[in-house]
């Protein structure tokens, strides 16, 4: 397995830059996760560095317009996909759906399209009030990313799922690869110990609890509930930073 191909290809995975490798992704897909906090840095060192460059030009309030249309863009609208389809699945059985079949179909639902408003709003609503933006964006992404790798460690895999299955796995060095890469990128950028172990254990232990609740619900997890842990994580670690910001942390 060539490292640098990995990594490559863990780009092309997670965004629309168009770098790739000669990897067969359906031999060994959850290996990418080891290189997912280290694209996240790339995602968010990129999305925070565009939001600073437009504010010295434009009011903040349309400067994070523009770099959260930037970002989802970057990352391919991914997994913000991913977060309206469970919300939709969620929701199936109050208008008499299967959620597994829900999950299967590829057109988002009214359900899912608000809550899709409601995530990108508080987002919009945390980085007007974050001070320190910079560091919030990166940090909340690279964790974000890393809280993938412990979805797909616990999950059990959904039979309807083919992306699913190739990102479940049980090998306990890629999970610590992960781990280990997104701390490291963690302590480079924040000097606040206290800040980073609370990013950490609350984004697992959020992490957890939903993929316990997918496992019973759903019978397992696919593609899209790894994509809608990510999306959550994200804006969990935006409030920490919020919130130890206005406590003075």
């Amino acid at each position: 397995m060539n490292i640098i191909n990995l990594f490559f290809d863990t780009i092309n995975f997670l965004t629309i830059i168009p770098i790739g490798s000669n990897i067969k992704r359906n031999d060994y897909n959850y290996f990418l996760y080891i290189f997912f906090p280290l694209v996240g840095l790339v995602i968010g060192v990129i999305y925070a560095s565009f939001l600073k460059l437009l504010s010295a030009f434009f009011p903040l309030e349309v400067s994070i317009l523009f770099a959260l249309t930037l970002y989802i863009v970057l990352a391919d609208f991914f997994h913000l996909d991913g977060f309206s389809d469970t919300i939709d699945a969620l929701f199936a059985s109050f208008i008499g759906k299967n959620p597994k079949d829900v999950l299967k179909d590829p057109h988002i639902g009214s359900m899912g399209v608000l809550f899709l408003i409601l995530l990108l709003f508080i987002k919009f609503l945390v980085l007007k009030n974050i001070v320190g933006f910079y560091k919030a964006i990166v940090l909340s992404i690279v964790i974000s990313r890393w809280s993938m790798s412990v979805a797909g460690f616990y999950g059990k895999s959904l039979e309807i799922s083919f992306v699913g299955k190739k990102f479940i796995y049980n090998d306990l060095k890629v999970l610590l690869a992960s781990l280990i890469s997104a701390f490291i990128i963690h302590y480079v950028f924040l000097n606040n110990f206290f800040i980073i172990i609370s990013n950490f254990l609350f984004s697992y232990l959020l992490v957890l609890l939903l993929i316990k609740f997918f496992n019973h619900k759903f019978e397992g997890i696919n593609g899209d509930i790894i994509g809608f842990c990510s999306e959550v994580v994200e804006v969990l670690v935006l409030i920490i930073f919020f919130t130890f910001e206005k406590i003075k942390l």
